[in-house]
């Protein structure tokens, strides 16, 4: 009977600590696999929101790519960006590289660049450098939900 008890509480513990480092606000409750290897796919955007605002097609023919090892590129085929003398918005498709790193256990930052010739002036070149800090809300395989103070993403495999 002694060993059962202790055998069960073990079991319980071991439940316990895999589902503390592994549970999400969104779920899942319990994996066996590392956030590394959850994020470690291409992804597309399923929905996009930014202060509230649903700008999922800004994102339709992108993606967003993570490897267990920490890199990290996106093709965003709408970036908004701001050409002097910054009255000329205009969208470019921008391939961005870099790395992520988890920071806690729902938390993880991105930091990466991207370069792009000025539409308007092809002698000209511009390079942006850029950091991020995400939280998890869900990850599984067939779904990656992020979050910061601006915006929000639900990914789905590409």
């Amino acid at each position: 009977m002694k060993q059962q008890n202790t055998l069960f509480i073990l079991l319980v513990s071991l439940l316990w600590v895999v589902t503390g480092c592994t549970s999400y606000s969104n779920g899942p409750k319990l994996s066996l696999r590392s956030t590394g290897q959850k994020m470690d796919n291409t992804w597309k955007v399923k929905e996009a929101v930014k202060f509230g605002t649903e700008i999922t097609s800004l994102y339709e023919d992108g993606y967003f790519i993570f490897k267990k090892d920490g890199r990290f590129s996106t093709l965003d085929t709408k970036r908004w960006v701001s050409l002097p003398p910054f009255t000329q918005d205009t969208a470019l498709p921008i391939v961005a590289t870099g790395e992520w790193n988890l920071l806690e256990n729902d938390k993880f930052e991105i930091i990466y660049s991207y370069t792009f010739t000025d539409p308007y002036d092809n002698s000209t070149i511009y390079n942006d450098e850029v950091y991020e800090q995400w939280n998890i809300l869900r990850l599984t395989e067939q779904e990656f939900w992020i979050k910061n103070d601006s915006m929000s993403f639900r990914f789905v495999p590409n």
